[in-house]
């Protein structure tokens, strides 16, 4: 890390605070898969109990929420991070392309 410019390093933070925000959001949308799995599964034995107190259609749980895929969660993560970093040293080059085409006049 010795070699780091104060960039790269405040690249570093943002590429890990980015991770921790992209987990949090992908680990909320699995507890509510979860929580929402067990709401259907006790609204279904309500219902062969016969405890049931809504009309048989009504449902109390969302209606169909699905469990977030871990490959699209990482690729999302991974892919977005190195596109913006990319991205900042494409800035960066192109900068210094430009700077050093005013220099040799």
């Amino acid at each position: 890390m010795k070699g780091l410019n104060g960039w790269q390093r405040i690249g570093i933070i943002l590429s890990v605070l980015w991770s921790l925000f992209i987990v949090g959001l992908a680990s909320n949308a699995y507890i509510e898969f979860l929580k929402n799995e067990e709401c259907l599964a006790e609204e279904a034995k309500l219902k062969e109990t016969g405890k049931w107190t809504l009309p048989k259609f009504a449902t109390a749980c969302q209606a169909e929420l699905e469990k977030p895929p871990l490959v699209s969660v990482l690729g999302f993560l991974l892919l977005s991070i190195v596109a913006g970093w990319l991205i900042a040293y494409v800035i960066v080059w192109t900068k210094k392309w430009i700077v050093s085409g005013f220099k040799e006049n």
